[in-house]
């Protein structure tokens, strides 16, 4: 005769859990101007930039592939957890060459993967998600898939600029991207994995070695989801339940 208790008193349990609503613990939160990165001494510049006004302008480098910059948002061991992570990534460019080809994404400590968004105006606009299994090497070496083609706003003329943003998620060592930029939006699978235990960086990357790039500012959040804990007045609920239960027994007795 104890089942039917028993059970209300799991069906309760399970009703609060579901009742708990779900939410991200923010493990780093941070809105830069272009020149602010400038002066931040966590940035790590692979091409030397210089101010113009708020933005950071950035002129041609020496080879494809360039490390522009990169910014350390989560510490070695954090996105180890078996929770979701997210990384949000948001910046404004101007263009200011014909060509301009902007990379941006995460990548971890030992740089053996790369994964980014680029945004590439040769042709017709377009969104990639790109891998880059060495950053620092001279060759190209990259994997790429289009993973939206024309359409939407369009690139901005020179002078004119745009709003990028871009959502990574790794979830059990596979990262999704969901990438909004000229009107359009993509999404992403990528096949490599970051080394997870390593510290995790932002980083922008030159497509070509002529290119000249403007970010005129930055914004990164990154987010862990949290398991769900059961309301307080559930958990009482539950106990009366038990101690019902409880009596229910020595009255039956």
């Amino acid at each position: 005769m104890a089942w039917p208790v028993g059970a209300a008193i799991m069906l309760a349990f399970a009703g609060c859990l579901l009742a708990a609503p779900s939410s991200a613990a923010v493990i780093y939160e941070e809105m830069f101007t272009g020149a602010g990165l400038l002066h931040d001494d966590r940035v790590v510049f692979g091409r030397t930039p210089t101010e113009s006004g708020t933005s950071l302008v950035f002129g041609p480098g020496a080879y494809e592939n360039n490390l522009l910059f990169r910014l350390p948002v989560v510490e070695a061991g954090v996105a180890e957890s078996s929770q979701p992570i997210t990384f949000t990534i948001s910046y404004q460019f101007t263009r200011i060459t014909d060509d301009t080809d902007l990379s941006a994404g995460i990548n971890d400590a030992h740089t053996n993967y790369q994964l980014f968004m680029l945004i590439d105006n040769r042709f017709e606009p377009k969104l990639w998600a790109v891998d880059l299994f060495t950053l620092f090497n001279p060759h190209r070496r990259v994997a790429t898939r289009l993973i939206t083609g024309p359409g939407g706003s369009g690139f901005p003329a020179i002078g004119a600029s745009a709003v990028v943003s871009t959502m990574f998620t790794i979830d059990q060592g596979v990262t999704d991207l969901v990438a909004n930029a000229l009107g359009s939006t993509g999404t992403h699978s990528f096949a490599s994995q970051l080394d997870l235990t390593d510290p995790l960086r932002v980083a922008f990357v030159a497509s070509g070695p002529n290119e000249e790039y403007q970010i005129d500012w930055l914004s990164v959040t990154v987010e862990a989801s949290v398991v769900p804990e059961p309301p307080t007045a559930a958990l009482l609920a539950v106990g009366v339940l038990g101690l019902a239960a409880a009596g229910w027994r020595r009255t039956a007795v």
